[in-house]
């Protein structure tokens, strides 16, 4: 697979399917516990629910040596700073070869009512549980009854801004009811310290912890591109650059591009991976199944000579009575 990318200002503006949908993008709620800022008033078009709310997101166009443009969560282009800002979202592109060749879990490439095509690829923290179930996971957690996975996913943990760089996070991944959650303890991310609000209804404080449901990432398709970028907004809290000036064509040495590629695609495929294993195990003690319900080749062979020294009993028998 190839490694993954932003898009830039340029494509934001151009590309069909965000002429169609929009260049708003809604922010899940586990990027909203990894810090990232999303704003009430503003939503991707035709969802007005607390899941649809939109979130800014980096492009790699930069605007001068310390900023980047970003697209705002009301569609608009603004220049950002690439050391300090840690609430934008991310919002990854994969390069295809060809429409053939685009990774999927199982369906393969859709299209939508809009026209628009799509695609499910990888498994991501994404939507928190509601409030009832919640309150089941915690249960089941405290009382270890639940089933851990070898899956985690990697974050950036929080810290003062005067500690910039990256400092890993793992959200172990626990199985439950046949789906999978991560458990996320909230923190304080926003310098106005306000309470996150979750798609659930739910607000959570510093300190809380927060079950958010591993589901399939949604990608939308560019089939003139080639190209496959997120619906909505994965992860955020990530820093954009720890040292020096940016320039675009330096973008693949950014410090938010060393966490995609060491972190994030793995994240991404981990449990496709063990899904593959999973079918091969099968597929394996299937073919086993099969070879004990039919004979190995000594007993082909003892049987066969039962059946001749049965036929040869029965002509003797015969030729005895004549």
């Amino acid at each position: 697979m190839s490694d993954v990318t932003f898009l830039t200002k340029e494509q934001c503006e151009n590309l069909e399917a965000l002429k169609i949908r929009g260049k708003e993008a809604a922010m899940t709620d586990y990027a909203i516990l990894l810090g990232g800022r999303v704003y009430p008033e503003y939503h991707i078009d035709g969802d007005n629910s607390l899941e649809g709310r939109a979130g800014d997101y980096w492009t790699k166009s930069s605007a001068n040596e310390h900023h980047a443009y970003i697209i705002a969560s009301d569609g608009e282009e603004y220049e950002e700073n690439t050391h300090t800002d840690f609430t934008a979202g991310v919002r990854p592109v994969l390069s295809v070869s060809s429409i053939d060749s685009i990774p999927n879990n199982e369906e393969g490439v859709q299209e939508a009512s809009d026209g628009v095509s799509e695609v499910e690829f990888g498994y991501y923290p994404q939507k928190a549980a509601s409030k009832e179930l919640q309150a089941m996971l915690e249960n089941a957690y405290d009382k270890e009854y639940l089933e851990k996975t070898t899956n985690n996913y990697t974050a950036n943990m929080y810290r003062p801004l005067r500690l910039l760089g990256f400092f890993p996070e793992k959200h172990q991944e626990y199985k439950y009811m046949e789906k999978r959650y991560v458990r996320v303890k909230v923190s304080d991310k926003y310098s106005e310290k306000k309470p996150a609000v979750l798609s659930n209804g739910e607000v959570y404080k510093n300190g809380d912890n927060v079950w958010i449901e591993v589901s399939p990432l949604k990608w939308i398709v560019d089939k003139y591109e080639n190209i496959m970028f997120t619906e909505k907004l994965p992860l955020a809290g990530v820093q954009f650059l720890n040292k020096g000036p940016y320039k675009e064509e330096n973008f693949e040495k950014t410090d938010i591009m060393k966490y995609m590629n060491k972190y994030f695609l793995k994240d991404l495929e981990q449990l496709i991976r063990e899904k593959e294993i999973d079918i091969s195990e099968k597929n394996k003690q299937g073919i086993q199944g099969m070879k004990t319900n039919y004979p190995v080749q000594d007993e082909i062979e003892e049987h066969t000579d039962m059946r001749r020294r049965h036929s040869d009993k029965s002509e003797k028998n015969t030729e005895e009575e004549r």
